[in-house]
């Protein structure tokens, strides 16, 4: 350190003077930002008088895509678990859009997984990439469903170090076949839910604009959902599909409403839905954040103005304590997935 100093003298005290120069303007920028908050600058226009589909992924999937994404959904809404093969093959890409189109879609398949994308010979593509997204060829034949009644959920696959599952025709029917019990739960959480959400909305005040709305929304959420930070912080933890479904997805999706627990992704879709059911056009955007892994947030049209919003308030640390961000400190905080870009 000191040799470096000797030697370069003028190199060590530009960067001491960079790095102050940035650190007095970033909390320039932070005592603005807050002294204008983002909210305040978005106005309060009226919403619309009718429910919206939440399709936003949806509309923007190639036809062989909204194919694989209808063929995947009505496997799950008729708890069909276990192998599916598409009627056309997929590459990375357009397989990760489907599921990110399942994910974030206006049907909230809590209770359903969907794994394993593989060739026409059983072999598992991510044991031939990390990026699944890498794929460009459209190897993708099938992939597993994996639904929370499965009298078989908690059965492992065997797959080889070359990423073939060879015990594929041993899983198909315990994956298949439905524990009644745990199918009836699955139905009475959705209508639990729905029953929950709807009479959110209509308790609402009906003249209450969009901004009004949604701060009614997150107060809503604050009082009634606790954040479960220890799933989100130990999901290396869960030994079995069972948890994984009852402590990640049930509290990741509308239906943590029913018992009052949920991780970040859930108070995303909660007020996604919230919105949409309200006449506010909503959708969830992922990315990555920084340091931190995926994350998301849900986007919201103001007159022009895109709006993004923490629901959970779990980043307010990084966001200044601010749960309406713009566009510009979104961006400096999350990096959006590519995969919906204008590039099909």
């Amino acid at each position: 350190m000191f040799k470096v100093v000797r030697e370069h003298p003028k190199v060590f005290w530009a960067v001491i003077i960079i790095i102050i120069v940035v650190s007095i303007l970033s909390v320039y920028e932070k005592q603005k930002y807050k002294a204008n908050p983002y909210e305040k600058q978005i106005g309060n226009p009226p919403r619309e008088n009718k429910v919206f589909d939440d399709n936003f992924y949806y509309e923007k999937l190639t036809d062989n895509e909204k194919k694989a994404y209808e063929k995947i959904k009505d496997a799950i809404v008729n708890f069909k678990g276990g192998e599916l093969t598409f009627d056309s093959p997929l590459n990375g890409k357009e397989y990760s859009r489907v599921t990110q189109a399942l994910y974030c879609g206006e049907d909230d398949l809590f209770y359903a997984i969907v794994n394993v994308p593989m060739t026409e010979n059983n072999q598992s593509v991510s044991s031939v990439t990390k990026n699944i997204t890498d794929i460009k060829e459209q190897t993708i034949v099938k992939c597993i469903i994996l639904l929370y009644p499965a009298e078989g959920i908690n059965e492992q696959g065997d797959i080889d170090d070359q990423g073939y599952v060879k015990n594929l025709e041993d899983l198909k029917n315990p994956l298949a076949t439905m524990n009644e019990d745990k199918k009836s739960t699955v139905l009475k959480m959705q209508q639990a839910s729905e029953e929950i959400l709807n009479k959110v909305v209509s308790d609402m005040p009906k003249e209450y604009g969009k901004k009004q709305a949604i701060d009614y929304f997150l107060d809503w959420m604050d009082k009634n959902l606790i954040l479960d930070s220890d799933t989100m912080e130990n999901t290396d933890k869960l030994s079995n599909m069972t948890e994984v479904f009852e402590k990640n997805y049930f509290e990741g999706c509308t239906s943590c409403v029913v018992d009052g627990k949920a991780v970040a992704t859930g108070y995303s879709k909660v007020l996604t839905r919230l919105c949409n059911k309200a006449g506010i056009s909503a959708h969830m955007t992922i990315g990555s954040w920084k340091y931190s892994g995926s994350y998301t947030l849900v986007n919201v049209d103001f007159e022009g103005k895109q709006v993004y919003i923490d629901a959970s308030g779990c980043k307010k640390d990084d966001l200044w304590n601010q749960r309406y961000i713009s566009d510009t400190l979104m961006a400096r905080n999350m990096t959006i997935s590519d995969l919906f870009n204008d590039e099909k």
